[in-house]
């Protein structure tokens, strides 16, 4: 068994109907590949809170004024290899001014080392 700590989680928060632009963008830059498998992740759905303060351009909200709205939370993994390209793929097809993704540091105890 190998472990290894070159491997990242990615959390990524969005509205639903962006997800699959944002999972196929992952992918194409090498996230969500465990083993011999690819494209895996999970979607799930949350609820976001936000308050734009000034000099932001929310894409919904209003500066100044708390929000609400159902979102989902996008989960995949890639090695550090991937991550850079991940990250900067993610972003372009994002619709946020600021999106968040988080990136996490986890330990792979797959008998395979790709993914």
């Amino acid at each position: 068994m190998n472990i290894s700590v070159n491997h990242y989680k990615l959390e990524v928060y969005a509205p639903e109907k962006h997800c699959r632009e944002i999972m196929r963008a992952a992918a194409e830059a090498g996230a969500g590949r465990i083993g011999k498998y690819e494209c895996c992740f999970s979607i799930s759905l949350v609820t976001a809170l936000w308050k734009p303060i000034e000099g932001a351009k929310p894409f919904s909200g209003i500066v100044g004024e708390l929000s609400e709205a159902s979102e989902v939370k996008i989960e995949t993994r890639c090695t550090a290899d991937y991550l850079n390209a991940v990250l900067k793929g993610v972003r372009a097809v994002h619709p946020y001014e600021e999106p968040l993704i988080n990136v996490i540091p986890i330990e792979d105890t797959s008998e395979s080392d790709q993914g």
